[in-house]
């Protein structure tokens, strides 16, 4: 059409100038040969240009559009992959940053974008690390634990390589990382496991050859204290001997009941009736005096829950006693509850609804080094006690389908308890695999075990 028009416009000057209308008027050499072959040339040239000009838009505009898939394309990719994708210019800001990498650390492109990686992670390495791939230009690949934008830990494993641009010169930094936390916690799992399986194997054997012996020997120095006429310091000797034989005995038990637990006897329990009856027991131990208070922040109403109530109580009653201990001057122990929902992320095997229970005291708290390692077997930062309480705490927890975490400062520690409670929906079953023997205590109700349960727990304190 461009063309067409361009030689109509054209053969009208021409026919003008040709004819001498004004203003072309002025003499003219143009002839009619002329004329006809001027218009001939100059319409074949037009209408070329067009048709070249026609073919090079169409071949662009494909270029274009196959441009903006492959760049949509490509988008996709890197907004789909599992791993997070952030890329840097020479001096660490952040140019893109995947939708993975948000997911991951909680920040969004838009936060992230214009930022310096290692100051958006509070993570000095990757600095350290960027140097060395300027120097050596070989890839950097390390671990390391981040804070995310919630304030949850963050384990990520970190690649970082040069991004070159198409003449092979450097022009950013194009890292890829994972998020690790889950992986590090399975392997941690299987350790345990593995520990697990070693003190098993040991149990048995223990039980056999100490515990009998042991009973023997402290039966027979009673049986000697009381026959034989001593004096007071051997008789003193004498009581010291069945004393450290009993506390020998009494580690042992606790051994046993770590490495060969019970399976859980679940029964639909009020866990504010347990926990208060907890309470009313506490506060006849030793370890509890005036200068201890307890404080109890439960709904009055009823919290039916799926659990074997004499396995829970141990529980309440181990960490209440190591709080206890935690504060031998004065303190507060304040045990509350809360209805939680799982982290985003988590399984769907996760139930949608879980019910926590906090133990807070007001103690000294935790040193930092020692918190991985409070729940380990035979773990220990006092001088007397065998370790295994928060060993049983854990298994015990476990044993029911839910987990125990910690949190510690110099101006107190928090326990938080997770339980499920979708677990009551499953109630009618196990009522029928686990039911008691004719003339045991009731299920229904925690108080029907109060004055069996007293003497035990007494007997398994921390």
């Amino acid at each position: 059409m461009t063309a067409a028009a361009a030689t109509f416009l054209f053969g009208t000057v021409v026919n003008l100038q040709y004819a001498h209308v004004p203003p072309f008027d002025s003499p003219s050499l143009l002839g009619e040969k002329e004329v006809f072959y001027m218009l001939f040339l100059y319409m074949i040239t037009f209408f070329t240009v067009g048709s070249l000009s026609g073919r090079l838009s169409e071949r662009l505009h494909e270029k274009e559009v196959g441009f903006s898939k492959l760049r949509v394309f490509t988008e996709d990719i890197v907004e789909s992959i599992s791993s997070g994708l952030v890329t840097t210019d020479l001096s660490g800001k952040i140019t893109s940053f995947n939708r993975s990498a948000s997911e991951m650390t909680g920040f969004r492109a838009e936060e992230a974008v214009g930022a310096i990686w290692w100051e958006l992670f509070s993570w000095g390495e990757i600095r350290d690390r960027y140097r060395d791939l300027a120097i050596t230009g070989v890839p950097q690949r390390f671990d390391g634990e981040i804070s995310t934008k919630q304030g949850e830990r963050c384990l990520l494993g970190v690649t970082i390589s040069p991004l070159r641009n198409e003449h092979g010169g450097q022009i950013g930094i194009i890292g890829t990382f994972q998020d690790l936390t889950q992986l590090k916690s399975l392997e941690e799992e299987m350790q345990k496991k593995e520990r697990l399986a070693t003190i098993g194997e040991m149990a048995a054997g223990m039980a056999h050859e100490i515990r009998n012996p042991l009973a023997s020997l402290s039966g027979s120095i009673e049986v000697l204290k009381g026959d034989l006429s001593l004096r007071d310091e051997h008789l003193k000797l004498m009581e010291i001997a069945v004393r450290e034989a009993d506390r020998l005995n009494s580690i042992i038990t606790q051994f046993l009941l770590y490495a060969k637990p019970l399976p859980p006897r679940r029964r639909p329990t009020d866990l504010h009736a347990l926990l208060s009856e907890t309470v009313q027991l506490l506060q006849n131990h030793p370890e509890y005096h005036d200068r201890i208070k307890v404080s109890l922040l439960i709904p009055s109403e009823p919290l039916m829950i799926l659990i074997d109530p004499d396995q829970i109580r141990q529980v309440f009653w181990n960490l209440a006693i190591n709080a206890f201990q935690a504060m031998p001057e004065e303190g507060v122990l304040t045990i509350s509850t809360r209805r939680s929902r799982p982290k985003k992320g988590k399984g769907a095997a996760v139930p949608d609804e879980r019910i926590e229970v906090l133990f807070s005291d007001t103690g000294g708290g935790i040193q930092k080094g020692d918190l991985p390692k409070i729940f380990y077997p035979f773990f220990t930062t006092k001088s007397s006690g065998s370790g295994l309480g928060l060993a049983i705490v854990q298994r015990i927890i476990e044993e029911h389908a839910g987990e125990i975490r910690v949190e510690s400062s110099p101006k107190g520690t928090t326990f938080f308890i997770t339980l499920p409670l979708d677990e009551l929906a499953r109630s009618a079953r196990l009522d029928t695999e686990d039911s008691r023997p004719e003339g045991s205590p009731g299920v229904g109700r925690p108080s029907d075990l109060f004055q069996s349960a007293e003497s035990r727990l007494k007997s398994l304190s921390v």
